[in-house]
């Protein structure tokens, strides 16, 4: 599985001959050399449950775009009389995910489709009016035109939990000697679903923290000489809704000469935010981009 940032691309292909095989290696490497911005998976054989699931599937959900390639897989026959040739039952497959992705999850997923000259349209294709890139007779082909519009394509990562952590900040009252402040602790949902657990951990410098602001998150353990840690998690009834900005934390402080003067609006204040599968975020901001003493 892909363990990078980049979008990954599907790449479905035979693998009954070694030709078949080649052509899923070869268009890895065309990918790796005219877009080392994406990442390519040829989906390999796999013969249990547990290795579908785990590897294909995954690969599938995650997808951000797909490239088909269908050969010949023998003829059908009704009542003695050909009425077909049939592709890989696989990338059919493989192509019905992709149109549920793309029709049903409302995911913009190119997918970049070539056949064999004799593969008959059926299935869910005859449904999507799925047109070939290239009726290939040779595996150049598809190399060729893959080379050809490859780099002027654009893929989005699939990214359905994605959180990102932010800082702003408020001055309540100023005097001449100090300032008072509120921080708000706000998350964006820049992701594709709506987001109902997360988790959101702040270290705040201590000796800005007003008598009494520790609030009820304050986790003494894990906070430290200089800082304060504060953390929760959200109940599923907290709905994050994508392309949307939440507060979820405020902490009120305060600045004043003796800081000032001293360099302690060098100190850092962290967030992290983490939610299901999403890597954790992390945010650092110093005490001096959250005042204007």
């Amino acid at each position: 599985m892909n363990e990078s940032d980049k979008p990954v691309i599907f790449i479905s292909c035979g693998q009954h001959t070694d030709r078949e095989r080649g052509l899923g290696a070869d268009i890895c490497k065309l990918i790796q050399e005219v877009r080392p911005d994406l990442e390519p998976y040829f989906a390999q054989n796999q013969s249990t449950l547990e290795g579908l699931s785990d590897n294909i599937l995954k690969a599938l959900h995650s997808a951000a775009g797909f490239i088909c390639v269908m050969h010949e897989r023998g003829e059908v026959f009704h009542d003695g009389k050909r009425v077909a040739t049939r592709g890989s039952v696989w990338i059919e497959q493989e192509i019905a995910i992709a149109a549920f992705m793309t029709r049903a999850l409302g995911r913009s997923v190119p997918i970049l489709f070539y056949k064999a000259p004799a593969v008959s349209l059926e299935g869910i294709r005859g449904v999507l009016h799925l047109i070939p890139q290239v009726e290939f007779t040779d595996e150049g082909e598809v190399l060729a035109d893959l080379r050809q519009v490859l780099p002027q394509m654009r893929f989005e990562p699939h990214d359905e939990f994605n959180l990102e952590p932010r800082l702003h900040y408020d001055r309540l009252t100023a005097r001449t000697d100090r300032h008072f402040y509120m921080l708000l602790v706000a998350l964006e949902n820049v992701g594709r679903s709506p987001v109902r657990d997360y988790w959101v951990e702040v270290d705040f410098p201590m000796r800005f923290l007003l008598n009494g602001g520790v609030g009820m998150d304050f986790n003494r353990q894990r906070s430290s000489a200089t800082h304060a840690h504060f953390e929760n998690a959200h109940s599923p009834n907290d709905v994050l809704y994508p392309q949307k900005e939440f507060d979820v934390r405020s902490i009120a402080y305060v600045v004043d000469d003796d800081q000032y003067r001293s360099g302690a609006l060098k100190d850092e204040v962290t967030v992290v935010v983490r939610s299901g599968s999403m890597k954790p975020k992390r945010l650092v901001k110093r005490m001096e981009e959250l005042s204007n003493f």
